[in-house]
């Protein structure tokens, strides 16, 4: 199986302008609740249109609860960035380099050794288009580099190609497939994968999907 090609419309390729990206930091232990909160907001707009809200509804009860956050911001194998402006967290990057969260299929579809997930990459929708997404996947990368990971995957939603088209502007190229469920549910992703060898520059504004 191979995922659809992406053709985006050419206006995603225009910088769209907005607001002046916030600054992008490491998170701290004490932004537990607030990074919860920003989890449960921006998750639903990287689902495919057919999951209910039920459904999501339970994800976001069981993944992005506060304790279970807070405890990403003292594993060792988690770096965690968010983008923090005046009136709150406008956005975060999630990189895991825990193999125990990588489902056995997917090893196989990997081209890379070491490497790590970058499992969440997410900004608020006043927030897309300012380029913060863009500084989110950076500070995502050079962490994966400075830990000498040689590559980096992701899942993404096969429909959502303003999300593939931003993951292919840095770099991923689809590799394979994996399952990924939802409130009981499984669903189909593109695997995608990029190497980390090459240096990782904070590319040009431009629309971020996926809640990216």
């Amino acid at each position: 199986m191979v995922c659809p090609p992406v053709v985006p419309p050419l206006s995603w390729l225009d910088p769209p302008g907005g607001p002046e990206p916030p600054p992008v930091e490491r998170a701290v232990p004490g932004d537990a609740w607030a990074l919860a909160e920003l989890a449960a907001a921006t998750f639903p707009l990287s689902c495919p249109p057919e999951v209910q809200p039920e459904e999501i509804a339970y994800h976001v009860a069981h993944q992005f609860h506060p304790t279970r956050v807070a405890g990403w911001l003292t594993d060792p194998l988690v770096v965690v960035h968010v983008g923090r402006a005046e009136t709150g967290l406008a956005g975060y990057s999630r990189l895991s380099f825990d193999p125990a969260e990588v489902e056995p299929a997917i090893w196989p579809q990997l081209t890379l050794r070491p490497t790590c997930q970058l499992s969440k990459c997410y900004v608020r929708p006043e927030w897309q288009g300012s380029g913060l997404a863009d500084q989110l996947m950076a500070a995502a990368l050079t962490a994966g580099r400075q830990r000498s990971a040689r590559g980096a995957w992701l899942g993404v939603n096969p429909a959502n190609l303003q999300a593939r088209t931003f993951y292919g502007r840095h770099g991923f190229r689809d590799v394979g497939w994996r399952h990924f469920e939802v409130g009981g549910r499984l669903f189909t992703d593109c695997l995608m994968e990029r190497a980390l060898a090459e240096p990782v520059v904070v590319r040009r504004p431009g629309p971020a999907g996926s809640g990216v």
